[in-house]
């Protein structure tokens, strides 16, 4: 029994192939995306641990100047009665507390600094296959649906070849058997 193809519609593997060409090159952009971002990741990680780093310094001076400002304030006397150093306290306290928050911000800079390049390691072999299927296998596989497609259209372009004998009419109705056979 001869196999038959049944194809009806070739557009629809058309709309296929260029629906998987239009993934490719998303894919691909989106790839380049992500390379650019782990870039600007690791930079900007860079860039944060210096910022901390000096802040802390400032911070620091910042909380020397209000705990010498908080003592010079002690030693005034002023009619026998202590100062008040409710002012230069708060200063004191909002200074530390901005110290405190540069600190922790330091350190979850260094973690994530720490963290990042495991990070970026986890993801590598996968955007790496996903590069290589898009680039080595995505290329095949759009040749060979092309070949398909035009190989589908070259055969229904095909015409039924031509009958060599003409068909056959139908049987005229005799009343008597052919001459040949015995009667």
């Amino acid at each position: 029994m001869a196999e038959q193809a049944r194809v009806l519609s070739v557009e629809v593997l058309e709309e296929l192939r260029a629906a998987l060409v239009l993934f490719k090159q998303e894919a691909a952009a989106a790839l380049s995306s992500v390379a650019l971002i782990i870039e600007r990741v690791h930079v900007w990680l860079d860039q944060q641990e210096r910022y901390w780093k000096q802040e802390i310094r400032k911070r620091e001076q910042a909380v020397s100047e209000a705990r010498l400002e908080l003592q010079r304030r002690k030693l005034m006397q002023v009619l026998d009665r202590p100062p008040d150093t409710t002012e230069q306290e708060k200063a004191l306290r909002r200074a530390q507390a901005r110290l405190e928050e540069a600190e922790r911000k330091l350190r979850a800079v260094k973690a994530w600094i720490v963290q990042w390049p495991r990070a970026v390691n986890e993801y590598r072999p996968s955007g790496q296959r996903l590069a290589d299927f898009l680039e080595i296998e995505m290329p095949k596989l759009l040749a060979w649906m092309q070949g398909r497609i035009e190989a589908l259209e070259a055969y229904l372009a095909t015409q039924p070849p031509p009958s060599a004998t003409p068909p056959a009419s139908p049987p005229a109705e005799c009343s008597s058997p052919p001459a040949d056979l015995p009667s």
